[in-house]
């Protein structure tokens, strides 16, 4: 299995939560780890409605099905552009505890504000390597199971955070510059 997906499947797992579409107006869903599989030499992880989802093993690129064709759009992000944001985002969303904070300081307006989040973070999270977008990134600790997306624009930059506990969170938020976190609906303090 790819690193991306290796790592999103070890951090959020296999949990129903990320793999049934129950809850879901899209019907989006990713697919249990028993159900992933190959078509065409394309990995199948991810389903929207009755559409299939792959990540292309040669392309690195998101594939999608038309016509029992499979096909790719030249100008969509590569795959850790892509679907590592949004399986981070949907994990995160749907982890134990799971919150969104807004940084201040020299992360909001700095150019190098992935580099600076980097090194700020590199006590509790490692960033994903292989996703790289100059001013956002992916944080994960497989040990901890806690997962972070991380983006600034120039004028804000904003922290999502799931972790198996909300102290985890706090404690996050205090060490790294008094970060105040709002809790999703999912959350349970």
């Amino acid at each position: 299995m790819p690193t991306e997906l290796r790592v999103y499947y070890r951090t959020a797992g296999n949990d129903p939560r990320l793999t049934t579409d129950g809850n879901s107006k899209k019907k989006d869903r990713y697919l249990p780890i028993d159900e992933i599989h190959v078509s065409d030499g394309n990995i199948v992880y991810r389903m929207r409605k009755k559409e299939p989802f792959a990540l292309s093993a040669v392309k690195r690129q998101i594939m999608f099905m038309d016509d029992e064709a499979w096909y790719w759009e030249p100008n969509m992000e590569s795959i850790c552009e892509n679907v590592m944001i949004t399986a981070a985002i949907f994990a995160i969303s749907h982890m134990k505890h799971s919150a969104k904070g807004r940084l201040k300081g020299e992360l909001v307006s700095s150019l190098q504000a992935r580099t600076l989040a980097e090194q700020q973070f590199s006590s509790t999270f490692q960033a994903l390597d292989t996703y790289y977008h100059p001013f956002c990134a992916l944080f994960y600790n497989e040990r901890e199971r806690r997962l972070g997306w991380f983006r600034s624009n120039g004028m804000m930059a904003d922290m999502l955070i799931g972790a198996q506990t909300a102290k985890e969170i706090e404690e996050f938020g205090e060490i790294h510059g008094n970060i105040k976190f709002k809790y999703s609906e999912a959350s349970q303090l």
